[in-house]
């Protein structure tokens, strides 16, 4: 998935006179649009179309209070099959058309998440899941060493610091976690097949399992909660209405 990252971050670059705002939900908005024309050109729209007109006809017929016994199982298993080749038909399509969004949705995740450190930026880093007993760890961030206790180390950081993290023994971590910037770094996990972490991994051996850092998040709505104001809801609201817009205005399935 990384290999686009650098074409995305062109495209994003020559788009620099729009608002941050403004180009995520571009993006979304053609994601959304991407997304419902994958489904409409790898799905089967007249069958799809036939299996949702039987499946009311079944269901209405459900509600006859005239039916049999024996006509009333028939069309509940009817109906069963009837959702069962609906969930077979759409499946497909619909995994196919989330790629686009996902693909997305991930670069944003790395490059629109947080704000990297103003050169000087005071910063704290956490380490998590220390193990018991583990003692002597350093972090250095750029000219300062400092000792990364259980509460946190402070540093000074800008966009290109390099960090460490060692003891004695090892180097656990060496990166430029705020490049681009990240909340945190830590040991590779199975979505790192899908996912690569930009900015690197801390070692398997590592008595810890994360650094966290205490950046702050990346504001496009300030009128709404920081929760909320990030790119998520931009990028899926945006999604969201494209795919939905299309979808009706072409009467897909």
């Amino acid at each position: 998935m990384n290999l686009i990252f650098p074409l995305l971050n062109g495209i994003d670059s020559l788009l620099f006179f729009l608002p941050a705002v403004v180009r995520i939900a571009l993006y979304g908005l053609i994601c959304g649009a991407a997304s419902i024309l994958v489904y409409k050109w790898t799905s089967n729209q007249a069958a799809i179309g036939g299996l949702k007109t039987e499946a009311k006809a079944l269901r209405d017929r459900l509600l006859d209070p005239n039916l049999s016994g024996t006509e009333l199982k028939q069309t509940i298993f009817r109906n069963t099959k009837v959702s069962g080749l609906l969930v077979g038909r759409v499946l497909g399509p619909s995994l196919l058309s989330a790629v686009p969004v996902l693909l997305i949705a991930g670069w944003l995740a790395l490059f629109y998440a947080y704000q990297p450190p103003s050169p000087g930026t005071p910063v704290t880093a956490v380490p998590v899941g220390l193990a018991e007993g583990a003692s002597g760890l350093v972090i250095e961030a750029g000219q300062t060493a400092a000792p990364l206790l259980a509460d946190g180390a402070s540093f000074e950081a800008g966009p290109a610091t390099e960090v460490t993290v060692r003891d004695e023994q090892a180097t656990y971590y060496t990166g430029t976690p705020f490049d681009p910037a990240m909340a945190g770094v830590g040991k590779r996990a199975w979505w790192n097949a899908i996912l690569e972490s930009e900015t690197g991994y801390v070692a398997d051996d590592a008595p810890f399992e994360a650094v966290e850092f205490d950046l702050e998040p990346v504001v496009l709505v300030p009128v709404l909660p920081t929760w909320l104001a990030g790119w998520e809801m931009v990028f899926f609201v945006a999604v969201f209405i494209a795919a939905i817009g299309l979808k009706v205005g072409l009467k897909i399935e």
